[in-house]
């Protein structure tokens, strides 16, 4: 257990935290144990929720079989004994932003750094951030943690917003073969989203939802078992739809880009099960059992509860930078808070 103690610690403090804060919640309170590397002569129990620095949690051996884990506190944090330290009555919240922490908490990632192409207003990678970060909040725990983590560890794998005139868009119809403008698309081959100005809010989560259940990624998050589970329901789902549509040309399916191809299915069911869950409950309910059974917590996130981003302050500053000399959107100001839907398709 010192190892691993000295391990996590370690990594703490090459992240530039001090302090971190023991979670033991089965500390039994009838174990006497003390470690003697506790400087405090804390048992388990009595240690769960204290603040130690990082020096002096190194040092602390569990025993055998025991629950220790080490949060950290926020960065630049100070204890109460210090000048500008927290008193003992404010409470003390361990920094879980970083995917790489136990407990991960997605309501406090901070979300990557979105590169925007040529002729597109930086200030759009502000709405793709929050959109990016929402859908990690809607994902499984697991699943949104190996997205964060992804983001953090290789930029070329973080949606890029490019002006919706590049001919990048210019795809192919997945059912037809005929040419067609594409909102966005994912590349499975370099693992690149790249999505147009005025499609974030459909684009984004749909192109996601190719990313995450390519073959590079699905089973990593799953596992090989899980993995191909997935994929025979995902068939049996996308085939009833199929069925059902023959039946009855006028029935309700996800999306009539979605039935294009079971590649589309999927992304527009992960799409709606983020960002309309009740619509694919009532239109698709296998496709909606499949997606919250893998991929999607069952609690809706709106785009309004990601922190930090006020959609109302985005537009403003969006009109703000399109008046600036040189920038422009399309030729004219493009807002992705309410985006266009694009008529012919989403991409691949």
């Amino acid at each position: 257990m010192r190892t691993q103690n000295q391990s996590t610690v370690g990594f703490y403090k090459e992240q530039g935290f001090a302090y971190v804060q023991a979670d033991d919640v089965d500390g039994d309170p009838d174990d006497t144990f003390v470690d003697p590397g506790d400087p405090y002569g804390r048992t388990c129990a009595e240690r769960h929720n204290q603040i130690y620095s990082l020096e002096d949690a190194q040092n602390i051996d569990d025993h055998p079989n025991g629950t220790l884990n080490w949060m950290p506190m926020p960065r630049g944090y100070k204890p109460e004994t210090q000048p500008g330290g927290v008193p003992t009555d404010v409470p003390r919240t361990p920094d879980r932003s970083s995917p790489q922490v136990s407990g991960f908490d997605p309501s406090q990632w901070a979300g990557p750094t979105v590169k925007t192409g040529k002729g597109v207003n930086p200030v759009v990678a502000e709405n793709a951030n929050a959109h990016i970060r929402q859908t990690v909040m809607s994902m499984k725990g697991d699943t949104g943690e190996y997205v964060a983590k992804l983001y953090e560890a290789n930029a070329k794998s973080v949606p890029q917003i490019l002006n919706s005139r590049s001919r990048l868009f210019n795809r192919r119809d997945p059912a037809t073969g005929k040419p067609m403008k594409a909102g966005g698309f994912y590349n499975n081959n370099t693992d690149i989203i790249r999505v147009a100005t005025g499609n974030t809010e459909h684009a984004m989560t749909h192109e996601i939802g190719h990313q995450i259940t390519s073959r590079s990624h699905l089973a990593k998050i799953l596992g090989e078992k899980k993995a191909k589970q997935f994929a025979r329901e995902i068939d049996d789902a996308y085939f009833d739809a199929i069925e059902r549509r023959r039946i009855n040309p006028n029935s309700s399916v996800v999306s009539d880009y979605g039935m294009k191809s079971v590649r589309e299915y999927i992304a527009e069911g992960f799409h709606f099960a983020v960002q309309n869950p009740e619509k694919l409950a009532k239109v698709d309910p296998g496709l909606s059992k499949v997606m919250h059974k893998y991929l999607v917590g069952k609690k809706r996130v709106l785009i309004d509860d990601v922190p930090g981003f006020d959609a109302a302050a985005y537009t403003e500053r969006l009109r703000q930078g399109a008046r600036t000399p040189n920038v422009q959107v399309g030729g004219r100001v493009v807002s992705d808070d309410v985006a266009r839907r694009n008529p012919i398709g989403i991409g691949g």
